[in-house]
């Protein structure tokens, strides 16, 4: 029986080297392909937000918290959370106001998987219609959950907010557009 056994036992052993030998050779590598962390995809997110502006308890002149939904390459329908903090403020002429802030942003798809996102735009806004133009401004993925936990990637960040007439808050659009490690990467 023992004999049976050795004999079964280096057979298994033979195929399983014929295995990992013949995955070598055909793929270079004896790992899954989902293992190369640099794995990067396109991504592209639309949503709109509201944006509540405060001063208490902001580190800086102005801050802002996000809530808002839309779509994304990868998640799907989205929810978005936010906060901005301004770090600097400039008189751009006599009716625009360039502001420097610092952003991060999470996007959540409806499984609960979600993509955080941190970067510095530079916002103008036109005094006498209370718009904000936030040109393209590079972000970095900075984290995840769930298939992205770990997440990797950058592009850019753009859109628009109009004030409202109380100046407490914004409402906008705004389109992200890069790439991020692939499901599975980090694995």
């Amino acid at each position: 029986m023992s004999r049976l056994m050795s004999r079964v036992s280096s057979r298994f052993a033979f195929a399983i080297t014929l295995l990992l030998a013949t995955l070598w050779w055909s793929t270079g590598t004896i790992l899954p392909a989902y293992a190369a962390a640099d794995s990067q995809v396109p991504f592209t997110a639309t949503f709109s937000t509201v944006d509540t502006l405060y001063t208490a308890g902001c580190p800086g002149p102005a801050c802002f918290g996000e809530t808002g939904s839309g779509t994304a390459t990868l998640l799907g329908a989205i929810t978005t959370t936010g906060i901005g903090v301004v770090t600097s403020r400039t008189m751009v002429d006599f009716t625009h106001v360039r502001y420097t802030i610092n952003e991060e942003h999470t996007l959540t798809g409806a499984n609960g998987d979600s993509i955080t996102f941190r970067g510095t735009s530079a916002a103008v806004q036109d005094l006498s219609a209370g718009t904000f133009v936030v040109p393209p401004w590079q972000y970095t993925i900075t984290s995840g959950t769930g298939r992205y936990a770990g997440a990797t990637g950058s592009g850019l960040n753009y859109g628009s907010t109009q004030l409202n007439s109380a100046g407490t808050a914004a409402t906008g659009t705004f389109t992200s557009t890069g790439t991020v490690s692939s499901v599975g990467s980090l694995k």
